[in-house]
């Protein structure tokens, strides 16, 4: 327990550590693993004038620390705060410690009660990401309800701007006067015409994905602009596009 929570400290930027136990050897080979140092057990309530948390973690059957040592310490620490954790079991801390002035004591109850706390964040930050999966969900049911429009909207639109290029480029040679300038508002102005004569036709597939009218939309936009035409009869633009759309 104590390893453990030594490196938990060194990991947060702890810069000095202090061991003592009641054996030397075992306190000095806890204090190299960490660039600490190794201090007698007898000697470690002195060691504390100079340190800011003491953690203790014994098999001792009875209190380590006492409150008349403790005032002592806090005499001559001079009003800085001591944070003391009693991570054994039973406690090597009095209770009555967390009493004196400039000293909190944390032990096993108060720990349980934190980890506590936490988990009821991290219930409160699951349901959170519970609502953030099930609105992502909700948005992934929502495109799939169009997917069976995809490859036809596609269709439809590319069939409509190789119309839009085939008109384009045979009013360029009968107007060879307009500049670079002007023919590139005849562009602009023929592809608004397409998306403004396709903007009806698109809303209504839109609205009727998922609904009993959607076979009834597919058929009609396949019948009135010739849409089944995919294989032999499309150009390699038109069967790539059917074919992208289908897989996706």
């Amino acid at each position: 327990m104590a390893e453990l929570t030594a490196q938990h400290l060194v990991a947060r930027g702890v810069r000095k550590i202090y061991v003592a136990n009641r054996h030397k050897d075992k306190a000095e080979q806890l204090a190299a693993k960490f660039g600490g140092e190794a201090v007698p057990f007898e000697e470690a309530m002195k060691q504390a004038v100079d340190v800011d948390v003491i953690v203790t973690s014994t098999g001792a059957p009875h209190y380590v620390i006492k409150p008349w040592e403790t005032r002592q310490l806090m005499t001559k620490r001079k009003g800085r705060h001591l944070f003391l954790i009693d991570i054994a079991v039973p406690r090597d801390v009095d209770p009555e410690v967390g009493e004196i002035k400039g000293v909190t004591l944390y032990n096993i109850d108060a720990l349980e009660e934190v980890v506590d706390e936490h988990i009821q964040e991290r219930k409160e930050e699951a349901r959170q990401a519970e609502k953030i999966v099930e609105d992502e969900v909700e948005s992934i049911e929502d495109k799939f309800q169009y997917l069976s429009f995809r490859p036809l909207m596609a269709l439809l639109s590319d069939r409509c701007d190789r119309i839009r290029q085939r008109e384009v480029k045979r009013a360029s040679s009968k107007l060879p006067e307009l500049t670079e300038d002007e023919w590139r508002q005849v562009e602009h102005m023929s592809r608004m015409i397409v998306r403004k004569i396709l903007r009806m036709p698109m809303m209504k597939l839109n609205a009727a994905a998922g609904t009993a009218q959607e076979q009834f939309y597919i058929d009609a936009m396949r019948a009135l602009f010739k849409l089944d035409m995919i294989g032999e009869t499309a150009t390699s633009e038109e069967r790539h596009n059917h074919y992208r759309y289908a897989q996706q």
